[in-house]
């Protein structure tokens, strides 16, 4: 679950995340209410939950030694 803190500072918006588990933030430009916002609030949380990355970031050569 996230939490998010709409900051408005010299007639610019900005938006602080906060996710409830770790306590990681993320900022977003802009409202609360925009495109940007809803989709990093809906998603999970990197430092809980990290990308995982295949084999294919090591190259083919390591699988032969």
């Amino acid at each position: 679950m996230k939490t998010a803190k709409q900051t408005k500072v010299n007639n610019r918006v900005r938006t602080v995340i906060t996710c409830n588990e770790c306590g990681a933030t993320t900022f977003v430009k802009g409202s609360i209410h925009t495109k940007e916002a809803l989709n990093a609030i809906e998603r999970a949380c990197k430092a809980c939950q990290p990308v995982r990355t295949l084999n294919a970031v090591l190259g083919w050569w390591h699988e032969f030694g």
